[in-house]
């Protein structure tokens, strides 16, 4: 595959993805600085891209970068260590409570992924906090959440019983945002560890589950093994198109810490239904970071067909705007998953948009009723949207 044009700001920032920063590396980015230099559009890709502490650790020494630039990375990096710290110290009452309830759960990426292997908790900057629980914990455990100062546009513990069967059956996971400054913003609960697509088929609730534990704050908390994680970080990043070059630098961290056995990666990728997903994060950590595809990988690879789908991610990659954002590019998502599932005629992929929470607020019907939802979609998605027209107009 053709390398792609990059600009000097982008080189820059993928030069930047090793923790700790590569002295080979920093002396190339000199060559770069050298070229013509915008830092605000360098500062728009950080912000993007949500890399900005791995790329001042990368950058903090370099004679080459201005005052200026140094303080706002600077700055960027000490946010997101407080939030770290915010997250950390959830995740560590999540645990307790999990306990207390004799609950199942497992953290995935976030703060531990950070801590094991990019040695630092703050250097993978942190957003929410994502925890796989048992089926059976999820309303308790979000009422829970609830009485800390969460809140869901889902009020999962009122609705009927059809309609929590129909969101276990299309969705995974069961958001909830902070109303307060002290929590962390955004807390995810999965029953499933994936969608619909049919990668990475992983249920920790069985035995043989490969999980190991990451003690921290006199807990011990649950977290994948290292070739699972690796697996589902290909998995997590390859679905969302790699859009974020944060999920992309997580890869060469694993790599450097782990001596992986690539052969027993790629049998277990078969096994959890995701070798697409592996093969994909090569191919693209080879265009994009020029890092080598393992032999026992690059050998089954098959030339050209793949074609479509790292076009479509490298495209995703390098777009200035936001993800998914109008319809168009919410139909091409739609298409390029869909080329990613196991199963062409996933019934789960479309029962998503036969109904959903939004039909169910607007229109209440009772239990009994509830495949009424079906045929009433088109005219209630009609109808939702001229309310909300109007109510647009009449505010203005």
């Amino acid at each position: 595959m053709p390398h792609a044009r990059y600009s000097p700001e982008f080189k820059l920032l993928l030069r930047c993805h090793e923790a700790p920063a590569s002295r080979v590396k920093l002396d190339s980015q000199i060559q770069i600085l050298a070229t013509q230099f915008d830092e605000n559009i360098f500062k728009s890709l950080l912000v993007r891209h949500r890399v900005a502490p791995i790329v001042y650790l990368n950058l903090k020494n370099h004679p080459s970068i201005s005052p200026v630039l140094k303080d706002w990375l600077k700055s960027m990096t000490e946010q997101n260590q407080l939030i770290s710290l915010k997250s950390l110290h959830m995740m560590l009452n999540i645990q307790r409570e999990l306990n207390n309830q004799n609950f199942e759960g497992v953290f995935l990426k976030g703060v531990p992924l950070a801590e094991m292997y990019y040695g630092d908790t703050a250097l993978r900057e942190s957003i929410d906090i994502d925890l796989w629980v048992e089926e059976k914990a999820i309303v308790p455990m979000s009422t829970w959440l609830k009485s800390l100062g969460y809140v869901s546009n889902l009020n999962i513990e009122n609705i009927n019983k059809h309609q929590l069967q129909y969101i276990k059956r299309t969705d995974y996971h069961h958001a909830l945002i902070a109303t307060k400054p002290e929590l962390s913003s955004k807390i995810e609960l999965h029953w499933k560890i994936r969608g619909s697509l049919g990668g990475f088929n992983l249920d920790p609730s069985n035995q043989d589950t490969n999980l190991i534990t990451w003690f921290y704050g006199g807990l011990d908390l649950k977290v994948f093994d290292h070739v699972d994680q690796f697996l589902y970080l290909c998995t997590h990043g390859t679905e969302h198109a790699w859009f974020r070059l944060k999920w992309l630098f997580d890869l060469p961290q694993l790599i450097a810490k782990i001596n992986f056995d690539w052969c027993v990666v790629r049998e277990r990728a078969k096994v959890l239904g995701c070798l697409e997903h592996l093969e994909i994060s090569f191919l693209v950590l080879k265009e994009i970071l020029n890092i080598d595809i393992p032999l026992p990988i690059l050998e089954h690879i098959v030339p050209g067909k793949y074609k479509y789908h790292l076009k479509y991610i490298l495209q995703a990659i390098r777009s200035d705007r936001g993800f998914n954002e109008n319809d168009r590019n919410r139909s091409r998502h739609f298409l390029f998953l869909w080329s990613l599932s196991k199963k062409r005629l996933n019934p789960n992929l479309f029962l998503k948009y036969l109904t959903g929470p939004g039909d169910w607020k607007y229109f209440p019907l009772p239990e009994n009723l509830f495949f009424l939802y079906f045929p009433l979609r088109p005219f209630l998605w009609i109808s939702r949207r001229l309310s909300h027209s109007l109510k647009f107009m009449l505010i203005k």
